[in-house]
């Protein structure tokens, strides 16, 4: 009796996909400058809004961040379709690697701003 198809490699590499998609996607505005100083929508510390030009100065950079980790992420995405990935070591990325696509991105960011 077959077990079933295993399908937990594209279950994975599709969550991780779309997870580095919605993070370049929501980035690319904050690189471009799009986002106009806001409470809801971008990189939102403190010094964030002691003016208009950190504003977007912080944002680009944030910006860039995400989608290099967005980048990374997608390619932690295609490499669970390789042979040697195991289930295990692709629940194990799952579960540290959205942490580290947003989390990664932030430090870097509230790094920047605080030699702002």
């Amino acid at each position: 009796m077959s077990a079933g198809p295993n399908l937990s490699p594209w279950v994975v590499a599709l969550m991780l996909a779309l997870l580095a998609l919605v993070a370049i996607g929501t980035s690319i505005p904050l690189v471009l400058g799009k986002v106009r100083p806001n409470r809801l929508y971008g990189i939102r510390f403190q010094k964030s809004f002691s003016s208009e030009e950190r504003w977007y100065r912080i944002n680009r950079v944030g910006g860039w961040a995400l989608i290099i980790w967005g980048a990374v992420t997608l390619g932690v995405a295609a490499a669970c379709f390789l042979p040697i990935a195991a289930p295990q070591s692709m629940l194990w990325t799952l579960f540290l690697g959205w942490p580290l696509t947003i989390f990664v991105p932030i430090w870097v960011n509230w790094e920047y701003a605080k030699k702002l």
